[in-house]
């Protein structure tokens, strides 16, 4: 074996090994510290997205341990928790912040837990604190069950809570003490149950107070008496009802029943009895404001037609009353007849039982009591008035053309006397009502005419005919 010799070169090469080791460990070491610090400053000045490069980079080594900036972050979040519990932060600003902490993804997923756990308490104490405020300022506008429901939720919440303990406490009192007051008051005003649903209520947020148990027992007691005695007025309590409703039929059939199970209703009759005369008066009064009513403007049905179907509703109740039989003769006698169909025709040309719609608008229909007779020009017909005294004649124009009704003159006669003679016509459109009183014996003349050539072809096609509706009244 060849001997090697230790040469001075040798000799320094080897002292160096120890300095070189120092040095490379040193290399080492020095990044890792100086990455950690630079990262927790970046974490401090909230520059995530340099945090998140520092971090990824000094991830890079096999030997890479990422505790100490997991803590770092921990760190942070426990900041943040107490922050937000000291109010230097609200709510909004603790969940950012927590949330800011998430910026780079395996960190993220590391301190999880710790986001998790800062989140839920973070939470619930806002919750607390919205509880408490809503409680307080529920009880300040006297609504003392939603200040206790709320004062409920945060010792759900947080059963050691000192101050919502302290003034639920306090907000029960008062809720039991005005609960109780209203009832008192509304048992003297007479209305029981209402004062004994509201005991009630704050027996249930109170079950051992015992002015309300007391209070209780009062208002049973005095809703028992008041029963008592609305049972010895069944009969006249079920009697007013069916009148409340109207159902006079059913009230006198009810005192009928009475009067079997030997129950004494002359006490009750005279309250039956004033219903139907304000009843019965009732129905003779609307029957005459329904006759009043058809008696203005056009008459498509016969003007007492209501007034009669009014009467007989009263008269299907009581056949027998001598108010309604009297009212009803007297609208029966009194009704007006369409004299349409007994008139003498002397000359031209009338359609009777006409339809169709007049320059106003208004529309016939077949059938109607209204039927008017539709007639040209230089037409004369008569009609007697066979025992009624009064008449009513409507003139009303089909065309709408104001020009083909030139120098057309319509004339009433009665008895050979002018009582009308005008050109209706000859600028309006507007229907003509003539309401004459005559003798019963009265003969009644219309004559329609129309002078000029262009009438001639009018009349033709029928362009300047006239509705007119004809009636007799008593």
């Amino acid at each position: 074996m060849r001997e090697r010799k230790l040469t001075a070169g040798r000799f320094l090469a080897w002292a160096l090994v120890p300095m070189l080791l120092w040095t490379m460990t040193a290399c080492n070491y020095s990044p890792k510290q100086e990455n950690l610090e630079a990262f927790q400053a970046a974490v401090l000045e909230q520059n995530y997205p340099l945090a998140g490069d520092i971090y990824t980079e000094a991830a890079i080594p096999k030997d890479f341990d990422a505790a100490p900036y997991v803590t770092s972050l921990v760190d942070e979040v426990g900041k943040i928790r107490t922050e937000f519990a000291s109010g230097a932060m609200d709510f909004d600003q603790a969940i950012l912040a927590l949330e800011g902490l998430r910026f780079h993804a395996d960190l993220s997923e590391r301190i999880a837990p710790n986001l998790a756990e800062a989140r839920a308490e973070i939470t619930k104490i806002d919750d607390i604190d919205e509880s408490l405020e809503l409680a307080r300022i529920f009880a300040l506008g006297g609504d003392y069950r939603q200040s206790l429901e709320q004062y409920a939720t945060v010792l759900q919440a947080s059963p050691e809570h000192a101050e919502a303990r302290t003034a639920q406490a306090s907000v029960l009192g008062e809720f039991t003490a005005a609960g109780e007051a209203k009832a008192a008051e509304l048992l003297t005003k007479g209305f029981p149950r209402t004062a004994l649903y509201i005991v009630e209520q704050g027996l249930l947020y109170d079950s051992g107070n015992q002015a309300l148990a007391a209070r209780k027992t009062e208002i049973e007691k005095a809703i028992a008496d008041k029963d008592a005695a609305i049972k010895a007025e069944i009969p006249r309590f079920e009697l007013n009802l069916l009148l409340r409703d109207g159902k006079l039929k059913d009230a006198q059939e009810y005192l009928d029943q009475l009067a079997e199970q030997g129950i004494d209703t002359a006490p009750l009759q005279p309250l039956l009895d004033e219903r139907i005369d304000l009843y019965i008066s009732a129905v003779i009064a609307s029957a005459s404001d329904l006759a009043s009513a058809a008696l203005s403007g056009r008459w498509p049905a016969a003007p007492y037609s209501k007034a009669i179907a009014k009467l007989n509703e009263g008269l299907a109740l009581y056949p027998n009353n001598e108010q309604l039989q009297a009212a009803k003769t007297k609208y029966q006698n009194a009704s007006p007849d369409n004299a349409a169909d007994n008139i003498t025709i002397l000359q031209g040309n009338v359609q009777s039982d006409a339809t169709g719609s007049d320059a106003g608008g208004y529309t016939y229909r077949s059938g109607g009591f209204d039927s008017p007779l539709l007639v040209k020009p230089d037409t004369i017909f008569t009609y007697e008035m066979g025992g009624y005294d009064k008449t009513r004649i409507v003139f009303s124009p089909k065309s709408a053309d104001n020009a083909v009704y030139s120098n057309m003159a319509v004339i009433v006669k009665v008895d050979g006397d002018t009582v009308y003679s005008e050109e209706p016509f000859e600028n309006s459109l507007k229907a003509v009502t003539l309401n004459l009183n005559v003798s019963k014996s009265s003969v009644i003349r219309v004559t329609v005419q129309q002078s000029g050539f262009a009438s001639f072809f009018d009349s033709i096609i029928g362009r300047n005919s006239v509705f007119i509706e004809l009636y007799r009244l008593p």
